[in-house]
């Protein structure tokens, strides 16, 4: 969508049917290492599954994984996975309920 961003130093990876929301951010690295500023810092990868749904503005930060169908509220800033098929918001975002499956998912 407008204005994602996604950042892979080593791994982003986004599943079948997601949808992103404007100004989303992806990052896989901090850019900064606390104890060594002139270093980069670590890269985790982020998985996002299948038909994931990211809201408008969401942060999904390094070493996150989302499972399928899950969705993120707008704003949110995701700092540690979501199960599947949950709806998850916040700062940092917490699972705020389980979603029912979906038909010929």
């Amino acid at each position: 969508n407008y204005g994602a961003s996604l950042s892979a130093h080593q791994l982003v990876r986004i599943g079948d049917g997601c949808q992103l929301g404007q100004y989303a951010c992806l990052m896989d690295n901090d850019y900064h290492n606390p104890e060594d500023l002139s270093r980069l810092g670590e890269s985790r990868p982020i998985i996002l599954g299948r038909q994931v749904w990211l809201g408008v503005r969401v942060i999904v930060l390094k070493g996150v994984t989302i499972g399928d169908h899950a969705v993120i509220g707008a704003g949110s800033v995701v700092t540690r996975d979501i199960p599947a098929q949950c709806l998850a918001a916040g700062v940092p975002a917490k699972v705020i309920r389980q979603l029912r499956p979906r038909e010929n998912a």
